[in-house]
Protein backbone atom coordinates (compact mmCIF):
# COMPACT_ATOMS: atom_id res chain seq x y z
CA UNK A 1 0.00 0.00 0.00
CA UNK A 2 2.95 2.26 1.07
CA UNK A 3 4.30 2.01 -3.01
CA UNK A 4 0.75 2.71 -4.26
CA UNK A 5 0.77 6.06 -2.08
CA UNK A 6 4.19 6.78 -3.36
CA UNK A 7 3.13 6.60 -7.08
CA UNK A 8 -0.10 8.91 -6.03
CA UNK A 9 1.95 11.42 -4.59
CA UNK A 10 5.02 11.23 -6.95
CA UNK A 11 2.88 11.71 -10.02
CA UNK A 12 0.45 14.39 -8.43
CA UNK A 13 -2.64 12.55 -9.15
CA UNK A 14 -5.25 15.34 -8.09
CA UNK A 15 -8.94 13.89 -8.84
CA UNK A 16 -10.30 17.45 -7.32
CA UNK A 17 -8.56 20.84 -6.40
CA UNK A 18 -10.19 21.71 -2.75
CA UNK A 19 -7.96 23.71 -0.12
CA UNK A 20 -7.92 22.19 2.82
CA UNK A 21 -9.24 23.25 5.69
CA UNK A 22 -6.08 24.68 7.77
CA UNK A 23 -8.54 25.62 10.93
CA UNK A 24 -9.90 21.37 11.08
CA UNK A 25 -5.36 20.56 11.01
CA UNK A 26 -3.25 20.40 14.07
CA UNK A 27 -0.42 21.92 12.72
CA UNK A 28 1.52 21.51 15.73
CA UNK A 29 1.86 17.91 14.34
CA UNK A 30 3.28 18.00 11.19
CA UNK A 31 5.78 18.00 10.23
CA UNK A 32 8.31 21.25 8.27
CA UNK A 33 7.89 18.51 4.85
CA UNK A 34 4.05 18.08 5.35
CA UNK A 35 3.39 22.12 6.16
CA UNK A 36 5.73 22.39 2.50
CA UNK A 37 3.43 19.67 0.92
CA UNK A 38 0.48 21.26 2.06
CA UNK A 39 1.58 25.03 1.08
CA UNK A 40 2.40 23.26 -2.49
CA UNK A 41 -0.93 21.67 -3.00
CA UNK A 42 -2.82 24.67 -2.01
CA UNK A 43 -0.31 26.89 -4.72
CA UNK A 44 -1.60 24.34 -6.90
CA UNK A 45 -4.82 24.59 -6.23
CA UNK A 46 -4.85 28.41 -6.60
CA UNK A 47 -2.85 28.01 -9.80
CA UNK A 48 -6.14 25.35 -10.91
CA UNK A 49 -8.96 26.88 -10.02
CA UNK A 50 -8.83 30.29 -9.30
CA UNK A 51 -8.77 31.60 -12.86
CA UNK A 52 -12.30 30.14 -13.54
CA UNK A 53 -13.70 32.05 -10.68
CA UNK A 54 -14.10 35.70 -9.86
CA UNK A 55 -15.74 38.25 -7.31
CA UNK A 56 -16.40 36.75 -3.40
CA UNK A 57 -15.58 32.66 -4.84
CA UNK A 58 -12.34 33.73 -6.07
CA UNK A 59 -11.74 36.46 -2.61
CA UNK A 60 -12.58 32.78 -0.86
CA UNK A 61 -10.30 30.56 -2.67
CA UNK A 62 -7.34 33.34 -1.99
CA UNK A 63 -8.52 33.54 1.72
CA UNK A 64 -8.09 29.37 1.82
CA UNK A 65 -5.09 28.79 -0.11
CA UNK A 66 -2.59 31.39 1.59
CA UNK A 67 0.41 29.58 2.99
CA UNK A 68 1.46 28.52 6.33
CA UNK A 69 4.17 30.24 7.88
CA UNK A 70 6.78 27.94 9.53
CA UNK A 71 7.31 28.65 13.49
CA UNK A 72 10.78 28.26 14.40
CA UNK A 73 10.66 25.63 17.37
Amino acid sequence: MGWVRWVVHECELMITYVPIQIKLVDLSLLSAAEIDWLNNYHSLVWEKVSPLLDGSARQWLWNNTLPIVHEKI
